[in-house]
């Protein structure tokens, strides 16, 4: 599925999908409300997509996230319900791209998964799976990735962080992709769900997309108390998520979603004091 921003042409790069316990996803949200919204399986577990984004520009390619990857053992796999019916390879297949094709790899942070298709085994040893990419990270989530805390350590695996550390660039704070030839491309740090953690915002021709990740994970997010058990800061969250969702609204730009299921992107509405999607695309 393709996007025209202007001159950037911004395509959803699939992993497959993924489950994990729905509430967890919805936080302080009793079952009998969320449970309304999606479904679940026997272990109470909700379906999620690995929704990566690629995105275009004078023949360079970016890539907004890689997936959960392929690295995990059986266990794990079950445990995930990981469905790889596609990969980030296989998605980038169809495109008649390849992993040598990536110019940059953009991590909105470093959960797992959300880089763990940035590496790849081989011979025991986890090696990148892009060979020319650098990789944009905040340094605040880098710092966090590789000291993690009792907290943090089961999202941050270092398998999939470390390797990653001969082509870094390290950014603080917000910027656009000026220098790079994409000034259309910016990144902002919203912190809130990790430290470092950013958002991808593509505008061009008077158009705008925003690719939210870990900060509205799904359309079924939008209400503003439906915050994640993963947030490290939920009311950091809160206050990022209700100004962007005015944002969204006054300026009526597309919110593209990376975990869910149903949507590619959706536009945001506000009725009676209440945030909702319209216009959405399916996947």
């Amino acid at each position: 599925m393709r996007l025209q921003i202007g001159d950037y042409t911004l395509t959803l790069v699939s992993d497959g999908f993924f489950s994990i316990d729905g509430g967890t996803m919805f936080g302080i949200i009793p079952k009998t409300i969320w449970g309304r919204l999606v479904t679940t399986d026997e272990k109470n577990r909700t379906k999620l997509a690995l929704n990566s984004l690629l995105i275009q520009y004078k023949n360079k390619n970016v890539l907004v996230n890689a997936g959960i990857g392929e690295k995990f053992n059986k266990k794990y796999e079950k445990i995930y319900k990981i469905d790889h019916q596609e990969t980030i390879t296989s998605s980038l297949k169809k495109i008649n791209l390849s992993p040598e094709d990536i110019d940059f790899i953009i991590f909105t942070h470093l959960h797992l998964d959300h880089c763990g298709g940035a590496t790849r085994f081989e011979n025991g040893k986890s090696i990148p799976l892009f060979p020319r990419a650098q990789y944009i990270i905040q340094k605040a989530e880098w710092e966090s990735a590789t000291h993690p805390n009792e907290l943090t350590k089961g999202s941050y695996l270092q398998d999939n962080i470390l390797p990653l550390k001969e082509r870094l660039i390290l950014i603080e704070g917000d910027i656009s992709l000026t220098k790079f030839g994409a000034p259309g491309i910016k990144l902002i740090k919203t912190g809130g769900h990790s430290d470092g953690h950013q958002i991808i915002e593509v505008t061009a021709n008077g158009k705008k997309a925003v690719y939210l990740s870990d900060l509205i994970p799904t359309s079924k997010h939008i209400p503003l108390p439906y915050l994640m058990a993963y947030d490290i800061d939920s009311l950091q969250v809160l206050n990022k998520k209700r100004a962007l969702l005015k944002k969204s609204v006054d300026e009526n730009y597309l919110i593209i979603w990376e975990h869910d299921p149903e949507y590619f992107y959706s536009k945001i509405g506000f009725y009676n004091g209440n945030y909702f999607a319209k216009d959405s695309v399916k996947l």
